[in-house]
């Protein structure tokens, strides 16, 4: 299929995703395309399968019907299009860790439990957490529980994270006791991204068992999830603190922003910068905690475009990977090692790569067993077999080596 007849047909899938209760086929015979066009299409578009998509939007639609309306769970089950009330329960827990009445219930709640990942990596997905020691957003107060800072409908609180074996219990605190309506399922979402719920992990390892280089990728790492930033705006920051230091160092930097523009949260956290705060900073300010001038400005300027609207984060429905990159490129002091990492970290797409990477470059070369670090256009080649899951898979090949200070964020 050509480039103009997937970008003509894709605006088309967009606006009938929202409201589609069948499945991709009959998608595919409303807009009068074959069912691997259709999968081009959505793959070329949103780097993901229609089927993926498809169940996405039934998702989001059950979650704001529980919430909306008083019909009963097996009716809004039909009316997203789901065949049974326990088909909705599977994909609810998949996509929040909650089915459909705990999800109802959350609505005002101050605390709650969520379902863990099914192969969840405990270890390695709590010591990514807390990979910062020293974090003012995120503490790990022992081996199994966090306190973490965030901002919700502009106010800061603080989550507190204790996981069990089979799932996280989750309690909420607002400044003052209070905690705003709508914050527990807002908690749900944001555990779902710092987990990793919606990595395509599942999709990616039936692979190995016929492709003998995505079998070495993933041996041993069963279950590997891309950990996404609190929001998309945390991407951007992480990528242009991120360039060309240590990570000790990018923390350190991240520490004073937050610092400086992050909200106080209950416990004497602070939450990430904040985009409008950060945006009203004199670049100066930064400077004074080892910023160079044009981090700084960087900095500034994207939480300006964030804020002001320029640049629109997160991606709509409508917005297709291409238009993403687009404009986030276009922002002073994105490069394509940024871009990519924004698309994949922050906002999820799932066929992205970095190239470039120091990081990338050091694993693929142990990978290869090459003996030298590939060239960008090496890394490329190499990174082609994996398509359309190269998001996952460099977050294996980062996994490869276990690098302390590797350069530009790769831990």
């Amino acid at each position: 299929m050509s480039q103009a007849r997937t970008t003509a047909v894709w605006p088309q899938v967009a606006a009938l995703l929202p409201d589609w209760v069948g499945d991709a086929d009959a998608l595919a015979a409303r807009l009068e395309v074959d069912r691997a066009e259709l999968e081009h299409i959505c793959t070329v578009a949103k780097q993901q399968s229609a089927t993926h998509l498809l169940q996405t939007a039934k998702v989001a639609r059950a979650k704001a019907l529980l919430h909306a309306a008083q019909a009963s769970l097996s009716a809004i089950a039909a009316d997203c299009g789901f065949s049974s009330k326990a088909a909705m329960d599977r994909c609810l827990t998949a996509n929040v860790g909650v089915d459909s009445a705990g999800w109802r219930a959350s609505r005002g709640a101050k605390q709650l439990t969520a379902r863990l990942p099914k192969r969840f990596r405990r270890d390695e997905t709590l010591n990514y957490l807390g990979r910062d020691k020293h974090s003012t957003s995120v503490r790990r107060g022992g081996n199994d529980t966090f306190a973490i800072a965030w901002l919700h409908a502009g106010r800061a609180l603080t989550m507190q994270l204790s996981f069990h074996h089979h799932d996280v219990a989750i309690s909420l605190q607002g400044v003052r006791g209070r905690v705003p309506d709508g914050a527990a399922p807002a908690a749900l979402e944001l555990v779902a991204r710092l987990l990793g719920t919606h990595s395509p992990a599942a999709d990616f390892e039936q692979r190995a068992a016929v492709e003998p280089l995505v079998h070495r990728l993933t041996r041993g790492r069963r279950g590997l999830r891309i950990s996404l930033t609190h929001t998309a705006f945390d991407a951007i920051v992480w990528s242009i603190i991120g360039q060309q230091v240590s990570l000790p160092f990018a923390y350190q930097m991240l520490r004073s922003a937050s610092e400086l523009c992050g909200a106080p949260a209950p416990g004497g956290l602070k939450t990430m910068p904040v985009p409008a705060t950060l945006a009203e900073l004199a670049p100066d300010r930064l400077m004074a905690f080892k910023f160079s001038r044009a981090k700084a400005q960087y900095l500034t300027a994207a939480a300006r475009a964030v804020s002001e609207g320029q640049l629109r984060i997160p991606a709509t429905i409508e917005d297709t990977a291409e238009e993403v990159y687009t404009a986030l490129i276009s922002q002073r002091g994105l490069g394509p090692w940024s871009v990519n990492y924004i698309m994949m970290r922050g906002l999820g797409f799932a066929d992205c790569v970095p190239l470039g990477d120091a990081g990338l470059r050091r694993a693929l070369s142990a990978f290869l067993d090459s003996g030298e670090a590939p060239d960008s256009q090496r890394m490329a080649a190499v990174m082609e077999p994996f398509k359309p899951h190269r998001s996952l898979a460099t977050f294996h090949l980062w996994r490869w080596l276990d690098l302390p200070n590797t350069v530009q964020l790769t831990a």
